[in-house]
Formats: structure tokens, C-alpha cells, sequence
């Protein structure tokens, strides 16, 4: 419900926002959690967390969070490790979503 309200929100007063980090994350297969971010710093510094815990460099605050993720990724399958964590990232672009009530 925030979401749809936020996106309200960006519709109505568009220069604010133009884009939704969508971060979801699992642990082990057990555990499952999803995060929202309004900036791209924010979302990358979670994505920089759970990289950091399996050895790869910390994020910098200016890091696309796409490019990170695939470099993280590129990161585990050249080092042949296996994370306990999955990440899977998903950006709403605002100014190309149709949003229905």
C-alpha cells in the first residue's frame, strides 16, 4: 500500500522521484526479505552488505546498483563461490510505469 501511495505521489509531483529500487533478497532459501529505496545509494548500499560478507570490495555511494550486482555476480562465478544469500534487484522506472488503481 506505501508503494502505490508513493507512486501516487512521484505521478503527481514528478521531479521528485523518478525511479523504485526493488531489492529482494533471500538466505539460505529460508529467510526472504524485500526493501524498497527512492535513491540508487540506498539500494546499493544493501546490496554492498551482503557482497561485503562474501569477500567482494564495498560498494562505492556513486555504484549503479545494477552494474554492482553484475559485478558482484561476475565476482562469484570467477572466485567459484557459492553466497548463502540471493539477490535479485528490479527498477520501476516512474516515468515508464502505468500504474492502475
Amino acid at each position: 500500500i506505501r508503494l502505490a501511495l508513493k507512486i501516487n505521489y512521484v505521478k503527481q509531483n514528478p521531479n521528485k522521484m523518478n525511479k523504485i529500487y526493488v531489492v529482494a533478497t533471500t538466505w539460505r532459501d529460508i529467510e526472504m526479505e524485500i526493501c524498497h529505496f527512492y535513491t540508487p545509494n540506498k539500494a546499493v548500499k544493501l546490496i554492498s552488505y551482503i557482497a561485503t560478507i562474501d569477500g567482494f570490495r564495498k560498494a562505492d555511494p556513486t555504484d549503479d546498483p545494477q552494474d554492482y550486482l553484475y559485478e558482484y555476480d561476475r565476482y562469484l562465478v570467477d572466485t567459484d563461490s557459492q553466497s548463502e544469500y540471493t539477490i535479485a534487484l528490479h527498477i520501476i522506472d516512474l516515468k515508464k510505469e502505468v500504474v492502475s488503481a
